[in-house]
């Protein structure tokens, strides 16, 4: 599955709720968070070792088992659910994803992207989901929420609420992140 849409839509929150919901299901789990920012400072090896590591609870595993046989015989047993947060490079993807046919049955891989066209190139098909922006009357409560602590704003704040959430076009982390700004 790939979730996609605009940076603070709630791709992140999404996908951990999905994780939560979903963990019992599997037999191994691995959320790799912010891919886009773990790659500018390990290799994308070292990702794949470290995410390794944690499908298989085994500090041992070295880079040059990250594509060998006996890694993937260790996998093609196991019910695993992957997921890839924030990724923007398509074939970052692709690689990440083959790994899919190693993964015992009824695995899943999760990947988060602002760019539909990282998850329309991965190498595995995906059915996608679009995290809308707020309407709104919803992005207008979740501002005054945030900066009033309350549902609606006083008379002489009505305006600047309603500025703001034309401003922000519904994106839920501006709409937190000005109301707290705001906030007394």
């Amino acid at each position: 599955m790939g979730i996609w849409g605009m940076g603070g839509a709630g791709k992140t929150t999404l996908a951990k709720a999905i994780l939560q919901e979903l963990k019992a299901q599997f037999e191994a789990l691995s959320f790799i968070e912010n891919v886009k920012e773990q790659l500018a400072r390990i290799s994308l090896d070292e990702l794949q070792k470290n995410c390794l590591r944690e499908l298989l609870k085994d500090e041992d595993i070295s880079i040059y088992d990250i594509k060998s046989t006996f890694m993937k015989n260790r996998l093609q047993n196991k019910k695993i659910l992957l997921i890839l947060d924030n990724v923007d490079n398509s074939i970052v993807a692709a690689d990440l994803t083959k790994v899919l046919d190693w993964f015992g049955e009824g695995s899943r891989i999760i990947i988060t992207s602002r760019d539909m066209q990282v998850l329309k190139n991965a190498s595995v098909a995906f059915s996608t989901y679009h995290v809308p922006d707020l309407d709104f009357e919803d992005a207008f409560h979740l501002f005054n929420l945030k900066a009033f602590k309350q549902n609606e704003p006083s008379k002489g704040d009505m305006e600047l609420s309603k500025s703001v959430v034309k401003y922000c076009h519904g994106n839920p982390l501006a709409l937190v992140v000005l109301g707290c700004f705001l906030y007394g």
